[in-house]
């Protein structure tokens, strides 16, 4: 199988890398979204063809029912630790279809829908901006992600992680065409961003 070739695959790449900090020895995500690892467990059993363990797993001290999608392939994990430099780099073979469906997987693992509030004063009110948050632990991969999205977004640092804002219009507005957002936060977002269209056609 020629894994470069595959159109949904870069989806489960793109999730998996933005959920890790090293690539591990397996295929494996583990989430309190059941969708997200539906949708992980599909593209790894109907694209790659790879068998799946799929399961429910509780996390005592945390006391929270957790999904885990986990495949055993050697093989396929050797060439993601090659082609992502142990989680380093964004893979670069992609065509445009493969690089949307790999934002769509960082997105469904690492972004936020969020808000602003900012004064409308045309309407004299204050109104809820959509934004939308990236956070992971690691800079030097968020510094390939922005550079893979075609901009140069501030990265902010904490002792914890490091994070991404996205507020300008046109990249709202991007993110909006290409559908980046999945699932849940695909609801969220729609809400926001269809608040922000009714006030900015009346500015």
């Amino acid at each position: 199988m020629d894994i470069e070739k595959l159109i949904e695959f870069p989806y489960a790449l793109g999730l998996l890398q933005s959920r890790v900090r090293d690539i591990p020895k397996c295929f494996k995500i583990t989430t309190r979204d059941s969708e997200m690892a539906q949708r992980f467990r599909n593209i790894v059993e109907g694209e790659i063809k790879v068998p799946v363990y799929f399961g429910e797993v509780l996390y005592k001290h945390q006391g929270k029912l957790k999904y885990q999608v986990i495949s055993w392939n050697k093989e396929l994990m050797d060439w993601i630790n090659e082609i992502t430099k142990n989680n380093t780099v964004i893979p670069s073979y992609m065509n445009r279809e493969q690089k949307v469906n790999y934002a769509r997987g960082f997105f469904d693992g690492r972004a936020v829908p969020s808000y602003s509030p900012r004064h409308l004063s045309v309407l004299d009110c204050d109104v809820n901006y959509p934004r939308v948050l990236i956070v992971k632990d690691r800079q030097v991969l968020l510094n390939g992600f922005k550079k893979f999205l075609g901009k140069n977004f501030r990265i902010s640092s904490t002792m914890y992680d490091h994070r991404i804002a996205i507020c300008k219009k046109p990249d709202i507005r991007r993110i909006a065409k290409h559908e980046l957002f999945i699932g849940k936060k695909a609801q969220r977002f729609h809400e926001l961003y269809t608040e922000f269209q009714d006030y900015e056609s009346v500015k």
